[in-house]
């Protein structure tokens, strides 16, 4: 594998993957059948929290143990592309949901 750094690319698809993660908790959201305005504030919060623990922007220790991701995606059959960061998924999170909810 060969890292290629291409920080269009890498924005393009943290948002793909920011926008399905926040398919995927709507989803179970829904299935709870709460009131819309409390599924909507738990989206964001859910959301927002995993994107900063993606993005490396909020520290995670579990077990006395700390992990620092850094995301990369598959760019082709042997490249892994990366912004030449840290990513910043949690800057979609909240333009991501308005437009879910047809904001």
């Amino acid at each position: 594998m060969q890292l290629k750094e291409d920080s269009d690319k890498f924005d393009q698809l943290q948002s793909i993957l920011i926008g399905g993660i926040i398919d995927s908790v709507k989803e179970h959201i829904d299935e709870a059948k709460l009131p819309p305005e409390t599924a909507r504030d738990l989206l964001e919060k859910i959301s927002f929290s995993v994107a900063t623990i993606l993005d490396a922007s909020r520290s995670v220790e579990y077990e006395g143990i700390e992990a620092t991701p850094v995301i990369t995606f598959q760019g082709g059959k042997d490249e892994l592309v990366y912004p030449g960061g840290n990513s910043w998924m949690h800057e979609y999170v909240f333009g991501t949901i308005s437009e879910i909810y047809g904001e």
